[in-house]
């Protein structure tokens, strides 16, 4: 079995313990291939520990090493320990010739004739060695290397030296020996050299790969920058089409600020030029919308759900006024009296008869229904607000809204041999005379309000079902509306159309009219609503475009200045019908050059128009404020800080400037 230990250092500590551990390294290390670990050299203090049984640890030692290395000196020769490990050395057959003795001390005196120890001259060996060395065994001198204070192995004999040492362990010439170490030096150099060139191609490789991750996690993280824009200002459009308005603001200017893009620009303008006429938007509603009407005010707005229930709406607070009905039985259709002092609520069912709602008590009463119940679900009110005229399954009947009494009975003059024909619109005339309903098989009657009668024969220009009707202001003539998208113009006196026009229903999805039937309300099939002139059929000018979502319900205020919409998940949308259009305006000359405007961190958009003058709009208010010249020539970025009160911009030169501005007037200089 191979020896664990190459060489054994007995020595005397004290003066030989730096020889000793300088010994040790220096033969470990030399001629030491690169791959292979040290030659295990043991050396006593190097195990001294607390709790440690140093005999044992040396008599292992002993046993388990090949060469005993003897730093010979007078206090080694008097040392028990050294004696000790000398002894148990040389106890054991054989192992006398693998003593290697160094001379650090002292005299060691040979016979030159004989070639054997002196021993009466010699007081570096103890005496007890006599028996065993019958001949002068290998000893090198070096006493002179103790003393020196920096001995390492590029001292030539301290070198020389250790190069017999290991020779000896090797069982070599010290000449083949010293080749050996040149040998070893050179292959050692080599492989250092190969290894630096293969840590130095590692950390080149190692950089280049760094380089490449980092590109591509750049790469990655703007193609994520960009992917995020396109997705805030794709769901910004989606927002759009759901008619959630302010969510399309919000995620377009997300989409802006996070990278400005072709998509993120589309998207804000987009936004800015959908909402340009909104002025509020008030959340709550409780279930899907059936229709709403707007106080003569203006101010108040009744909704009416599929469920039956009717909520009124505070359109400047934004609060919930009061609830008339909470969900029940179905109800079909709601008013409010021209004095707006009632709202009016009409049922689905014959079994029921109308609410009656007085706005100022907030109390509301039920009235009677019909003795024959039957079915009555449209109906139009007088204008002073004191009778209903209800329509139904072809028949026609008046109720007194103060005392529930139905002042006639009701008259079949729809009514029809084939089949039923429902009453589907019903107006009254501005001066109260008059009124009219209209059925769907297309007839229309013309009512005297006073008699309660009709006047004459059923009217008819078409088959097609009428669905609104209404009185121009004159109390002369009436307009029809149709499920074709047909418009008729009708003169009272004689009873006939005078003028009619359609609208295309490839590219129309609903139709109305105001109350005061000057205004045809449009609705596309991109949910874009327009204002018509109900005479003539052409748009009205300086009236903005609107999108809205397909399910909204809308009401016009009598003005024509205020739209109102609503949907259960877009809530109730109050727009501008008059003011916002100068925003609009603005918003299609934006600068192309997408540096010279920017969007700050409060919702504010800030460009520059081709006049010189700077412009802020406040995407949340939609206010806009003018500024005044910014003096810089050739403007090619604006900034403004999130505080709203500084601009900073560049000009073609690259100059930077600094403007703060108070009440509208810029002031500064360079920065």
């Amino acid at each position: 079995m191979s020896a664990r230990y190459k060489a054994f250092i007995s020595y005397k500590h004290g003066k030989s313990s730096d020889f000793a551990r300088c010994l040790e390294q220096t033969l470990k290390a030399y001629a030491k291939p690169t791959l292979k670990p040290p030659l295990r050299i043991f050396r006593d203090e190097r195990h001294l520990k607390p709790g440690i049984s140093l005999p044992k640890l040396i008599v292992e030692a002993l046993d388990n090493s090949e060469f005993l290395i003897l730093l010979a000196s007078p206090e080694a020769s008097r040392s028990e320990w050294v004696k000790d490990e000398i002894s148990k050395w040389c106890s054991v057959d054989g192992r006398v010739e693998k003593l290697i003795i160094v001379l650090t001390e002292g005299e060691i005196s040979v016979d030159s004739r004989s070639k054997t120890i002196c021993w009466d001259r010699t007081d570096a060996l103890p005496d007890m060695l006599r028996p065993y060395l019958n001949e002068v065994p290998l000893f090198l001198d070096a006493r002179e290397l103790v003393a020196s204070s920096q001995l390492t192995i590029e001292h030539q004999e301290f070198k020389r030296q250790v190069n017999a040492i290991a020779a000896a362990f090797r069982g070599i010439d010290p000449n083949d020996m010293l080749g050996e170490e040149v040998r070893e030096h050179a292959r050692n150099i080599r492989l250092r050299n190969l290894a630096i060139g293969s840590l130095a191609l590692m950390l080149l490789i190692s950089v280049a790969t760094a380089w490449i991750a980092i590109k591509q996690r750049e790469q990655a993280r703007a193609q994520a920058i960009v992917a995020t824009t396109r997705q805030l200002a794709a769901e910004s459009g989606l927002a759009l089409e759901r008619g959630l308005f302010d969510q399309a603001l919000r995620l377009a200017a997300a989409a802006f600020r996070t990278k400005t893009t072709p998509e993120s620009e589309g998207a804000l303008l987009n936004a800015v030029a959908a909402t340009s006429s909104l002025k509020k938007i008030i959340r709550g509603l409780q279930a899907q919308v059936k229709t709403v009407v707007l106080h003569p005010n203006g101010r108040w707005i009744a909704v009416l759900y599929e469920s039956g229930a009717v909520d009124v709406w505070d359109v400047l607070s934004g609060l919930l006024v009061a609830q008339p009905l909470s969900e029940g039985e179905p109800y079909w259709s709601i008013e409010f009296t021209a004095d707006g002092k009632t709202l009016v609520i009409g049922a689905q069912s014959g079994e029921q008869g109308l609410i009656v709602w007085d706005t100022r008590t907030l109390a509301t009463r039920k009235l009677p229904p019909n003795a024959s119940k039957s079915q009555f679900v449209n109906f139009a009110l007088s204008v002073d607000g004191s009778v209903a005229m209800l329509g139904g399954d072809s028949m026609v009947a008046f109720q007194d809204l103060n005392t529930g009494a139905f002042l006639s009975e009701s008259t079949s003059v729809h009514l029809r041999r084939d089949l039923g024909n429902f009453v589907n619109a019903l107006a009254t005339s501005p001066d109260g005379k008059y009124a009219v309903t209209g059925a769907a098989d297309g007839g229309i009657v013309l009512w005297n309000m006073g008699t309660r009668r009709p006047l004459g024969q059923v009217m008819r220009s078409n088959e097609h079902s009428i669905t609104t009707l209404a009185f121009l202001p004159d109390g002369k003539r009436f307009i029809s509306l149709n499920d074709h998208g047909e418009a008729v113009i009708w003169d009272i006196t004689t009873r006939k159309p005078l003028a009619r026009h359609s609208q295309q229903l490839e590219s129309v999805r609903w139709l109305d009219l105001t109350r005061d039937g000057l205004v045809l309300i449009s609705m596309d099939q991109l949910n874009r609503i327009r204002l018509l002139n109900s005479l003539t059929g052409r748009p009205l000018d300086g009236i903005p475009q609107v999108m809205v979502r397909s399910d909204s319900a809308l009401a016009i205020t009598n003005d024509r200045k205020t739209l109102v919409t609503a949907s259960r998940e877009a809530g109730l949308l109050v727009w501008d019908l008059v003011a916002p259009e100068f925003l609009r305006r603005d918003v299609a000359r934006l600068p192309k050059d997408r540096s010279s405007y920017c969007l700050s961190e409060t919702g504010k958009l800030v460009w520059a128009t081709p006049s010189g003058q700077v412009e802020i709009l406040d995407l949340v208010s939609s206010h806009r404020r003018h500024l005044s010249d910014l003096g810089v020539d050739g403007l090619s970025h604006i900034a403004l800080d999130s505080g709203g009160t500084r601009l900073v911009a560049v000009d073609s030169r690259g100059r930077l400037y600094v403007r703060r501005f108070v009440n509208g007037v810029i002031w500064g200089a360079n920065a």
